[in-house]
């Protein structure tokens, strides 16, 4: 159950639901949106599809901002990140992964975050450990996404190996059930 409704999109890329701001992609600024308003989240959609969910607000002039709904503004305007609610409100991770590599270069920190938004913070996390170590005085955006997308393949190929031998191992153990199955058989034929 959650009441439905109806907001536009304000110019600071937000919508008012229950005396609440709550942030939405910065491309439907002036744009109509569904809200669906849970006892424990806001679903936004826009013409069918989810465009942002946040977990509610119950106070009054609470701001919720995701970041990665205002990377279009950000990448015009990379000096207005540092002191954003954006990043303030951002996973604790991220705010590091920009405090340790990317503190005096905002334009390669946006494009990281379309690679932290493509592969997960975690992931680029490590990524960047390992970059640090491989070339510390590059740690572009697209070193990180070549290490991630190598991360994700490696994981891949494991997945299957695991499978590979699952599959194997379980027939091989039916067979071997099989063989238990025949001699139970001609154990009860001796009897």
């Amino acid at each position: 159950s959650c009441i439905k409704s109806t907001a536009k999109v304000d110019k600071y890329s937000t919508i008012l639901v229950a005396r609440n701001h709550y942030s939405v992609p910065d491309t439907l600024v002036g744009k109509v949106v569904d809200v669906r308003l849970y006892t424990d989240k806001v679903i936004i959609y826009h013409e069918g599809l989810i465009v942002a969910q946040h977990n509610r607000e119950f106070g009054v002039q609470e701001w919720r901002i995701d970041i990665y709904h205002y990377l279009k503004t950000l990448k015009r305007k990379p000096g207005a990140l540092r002191q954003s609610t954006a990043l303030l409100q951002s996973d604790t991770l991220v705010k590091n992964i920009y405090e340790q590599y990317y503190s005096k270069d905002t334009k390669t920190f946006l494009e990281v975050l379309d690679v932290i938004y493509e592969y997960g913070v975690s992931t680029v996390a490590e990524a960047l450990y390992k970059l640090e170590k491989i070339s510390p005085l590059d740690m572009s955006a697209d070193k990180v996404a070549l290490l991630c997308a190598k991360q994700e393949e490696t994981l891949k190929q494991a997945n299957f190996k695991t499978d590979h031998l699952s599959e194997k191992s379980k027939r091989t153990l039916s067979q071997y059930d099989r063989l238990r199955m025949i001699q139970n058989s001609a154990e009860r034929k001796v009897v």
